[in-house]
Protein backbone atom coordinates (compact mmCIF):
# COMPACT_ATOMS: atom_id res chain seq x y z
CA UNK A 1 0.00 0.00 0.00
CA UNK A 2 1.38 3.42 -0.94
CA UNK A 3 1.59 5.59 2.10
CA UNK A 4 1.96 9.27 2.51
CA UNK A 5 2.21 10.54 6.03
CA UNK A 6 2.19 14.22 6.81
CA UNK A 7 0.45 16.86 8.84
CA UNK A 8 -1.31 19.83 7.35
CA UNK A 9 -2.94 22.82 8.91
CA UNK A 10 -5.18 24.10 6.18
CA UNK A 11 -8.00 26.53 5.96
CA UNK A 12 -11.26 25.94 4.21
CA UNK A 13 -12.11 28.02 1.19
CA UNK A 14 -15.37 29.95 0.89
CA UNK A 15 -17.14 26.75 -0.27
CA UNK A 16 -15.83 24.69 2.66
CA UNK A 17 -13.18 22.85 0.61
CA UNK A 18 -9.58 22.00 1.39
CA UNK A 19 -7.01 22.05 -1.40
CA UNK A 20 -5.13 18.75 -1.69
CA UNK A 21 -1.55 19.16 -2.97
CA UNK A 22 -0.86 17.65 -6.42
CA UNK A 23 1.90 15.34 -5.18
CA UNK A 24 -0.56 13.81 -2.71
CA UNK A 25 -3.26 13.45 -5.37
CA UNK A 26 -0.77 11.50 -7.50
CA UNK A 27 -0.41 8.91 -4.71
CA UNK A 28 -4.21 8.68 -4.45
CA UNK A 29 -4.56 8.26 -8.23
CA UNK A 30 -2.46 5.07 -8.12
CA UNK A 31 -5.38 3.51 -6.24
CA UNK A 32 -7.85 4.56 -8.94
CA UNK A 33 -9.61 7.19 -6.83
CA UNK A 34 -8.37 10.74 -6.40
CA UNK A 35 -10.71 11.53 -3.54
CA UNK A 36 -10.16 11.10 0.16
CA UNK A 37 -11.88 9.10 2.85
CA UNK A 38 -11.97 11.31 5.92
CA UNK A 39 -12.78 10.29 9.45
CA UNK A 40 -12.15 11.60 12.98
CA UNK A 41 -8.72 10.67 14.30
CA UNK A 42 -8.89 8.27 17.21
CA UNK A 43 -5.97 9.71 19.14
CA UNK A 44 -6.16 13.49 18.69
CA UNK A 45 -8.54 16.30 17.71
CA UNK A 46 -7.92 16.02 13.98
CA UNK A 47 -9.17 14.40 10.80
CA UNK A 48 -7.35 11.44 9.26
CA UNK A 49 -7.68 10.77 5.54
CA UNK A 50 -6.54 8.39 2.82
CA UNK A 51 -7.41 6.88 -0.55
CA UNK A 52 -8.59 3.51 -1.88
CA UNK A 53 -5.76 1.58 -0.22
CA UNK A 54 -6.92 2.93 3.14
CA UNK A 55 -10.46 1.68 2.54
CA UNK A 56 -9.14 -1.76 1.56
CA UNK A 57 -7.02 -1.85 4.72
CA UNK A 58 -9.99 -0.86 6.89
CA UNK A 59 -12.09 -3.66 5.37
CA UNK A 60 -9.28 -6.18 5.85
CA UNK A 61 -8.83 -5.26 9.51
CA UNK A 62 -12.57 -5.34 10.12
CA UNK A 63 -12.76 -8.87 8.71
CA UNK A 64 -9.84 -10.00 10.89
CA UNK A 65 -11.68 -8.53 13.89
CA UNK A 66 -14.72 -10.55 12.78
CA UNK A 67 -16.91 -7.46 12.59
CA UNK A 68 -20.20 -8.11 10.86
CA UNK A 69 -20.40 -4.87 8.91
CA UNK A 70 -18.92 -1.48 8.17
CA UNK A 71 -21.00 1.68 8.32
CA UNK A 72 -20.39 4.98 6.57
CA UNK A 73 -22.17 8.29 6.85
CA UNK A 74 -22.00 10.65 3.91
CA UNK A 75 -23.70 13.80 2.71
CA UNK A 76 -22.31 13.78 -0.85
CA UNK A 77 -20.72 10.54 -2.01
CA UNK A 78 -23.55 8.02 -1.80
CA UNK A 79 -23.09 6.64 -5.31
CA UNK A 80 -19.38 5.99 -4.73
CA UNK A 81 -20.10 3.83 -1.67
CA UNK A 82 -22.95 2.02 -3.42
CA UNK A 83 -20.54 1.13 -6.25
CA UNK A 84 -18.26 -0.43 -3.62
CA UNK A 85 -20.84 -2.72 -2.08
CA UNK A 86 -22.49 -0.54 0.55
CA UNK A 87 -26.28 -0.55 0.86
CA UNK A 88 -28.71 1.99 2.22
CA UNK A 89 -29.25 1.70 5.96
CA UNK A 90 -30.93 3.79 8.64
CA UNK A 91 -29.81 5.45 11.84
CA UNK A 92 -31.58 2.60 13.68
CA UNK A 93 -29.19 0.12 11.98
CA UNK A 94 -26.15 1.80 13.54
CA UNK A 95 -24.68 0.37 16.76
CA UNK A 96 -26.56 1.82 19.74
CA UNK A 97 -23.65 3.93 20.97
CA UNK A 98 -23.33 5.51 17.50
CA UNK A 99 -27.05 6.17 17.18
CA UNK A 100 -26.82 8.55 20.13
CA UNK A 101 -24.09 10.52 18.33
CA UNK A 102 -25.91 10.90 15.00
CA UNK A 103 -26.36 14.57 14.05
CA UNK A 104 -29.79 14.91 12.43
CA UNK A 105 -29.02 18.48 11.29
CA UNK A 106 -26.32 17.20 8.91
CA UNK A 107 -28.82 14.83 7.25
CA UNK A 108 -26.08 12.28 6.53
CA UNK A 109 -27.06 9.18 4.60
CA UNK A 110 -26.22 5.92 6.37
CA UNK A 111 -24.75 3.00 4.40
CA UNK A 112 -23.77 -0.48 5.51
CA UNK A 113 -21.51 -3.09 3.98
CA UNK A 114 -21.79 -6.65 5.29
CA UNK A 115 -18.45 -8.36 5.70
Amino acid sequence: MDRFVSNFTLRLDSKGRVSIPGWYRSVLARGGFEGLYCYPALDRPAIDAGGSALMAEIESRARKMKLGALFVLTTRTSQWFIERGFHTATVDDLPKQKQALYNYQRKSQVYRKKL
